[in-house]
C-alpha cells in the first residue's frame, strides 16, 4: 500500500539485494514458496524482507565504546530544503509531528446479565455510528 501510494516498485519477501552495475537498478532474490526469484527493480523502491536477508554483525569494543560518545543530530521541522538527488531519489521536509490521538480507556458494559449487557452494547454502538 505505500508503495503504491508513493508511486514506486515493491519487491516482497527478499532474501537477498545488490545493487547493479549501473546503479539504477536492484537485483533482489525473493523467496518463492519453495524457490527463489531473482528480479530487477528500478529505483527508488520498496522491499520488505524475509528471514535471512541481514547476518547480525557483533560490534567490536571500540566501535561500541565510540557509539557511546556519539550525540544525535538533532533536526528542526522544516530545516531541511526539498531535494532531489542525481540518482533520482526523493526526500521531503518534515514540517511537523504529532502524536497519533490516544484510544479511550476500556469501558465496562453494565447489566444484568449477558442479555442486558448485550443490549447496551448494541446501543452503544449505534450512538457511535450517528
Amino acid at each position: 500500500m505505500v508503495a503504491e501510494i508513493l508511486g514506486i516498485p515493491h519487491v516482497s519477501a527478499a532474501v537477498k539485494v545488490e545493487l547493479a552495475p549501473d546503479r539504477k537498478l536492484l537485483l533482489v532474490t525473493r523467496d518463492d514458496e519453495g524457490g527463489l526469484e531473482l528480479i530487477e527493480c528500478p529505483l527508488p523502491a520498496l522491499l520488505t524482507a524475509q528471514k535471512g536477508l541481514n547476518e547480525p554483525r557483533v560490534p567490536t569494543i571500540q566501535g561500541v565504546m565510540k557509539g557511546m560518545r556519539l550525540q544525535p543530530r538533532r533536526v528542526e521541522a522544516g530545516s531541511t530544503p526539498p531535494t532531489a538527488q542525481a540518482d533520482g531519489s526523493r526526500s521531503w521536509n518534515v514540517v511537523g509531528f504529532r502524536e497519533p490521538p490516544r484510544r479511550p480507556l476500556v469501558k465496562i458494559i453494565e447489566g444484568e446479565g449477558p442479555a442486558a449487557k448485550a443490549r447496551e452494547l448494541v446501543r452503544i454502538l449505534k450512538e457511535r455510528l450517528q
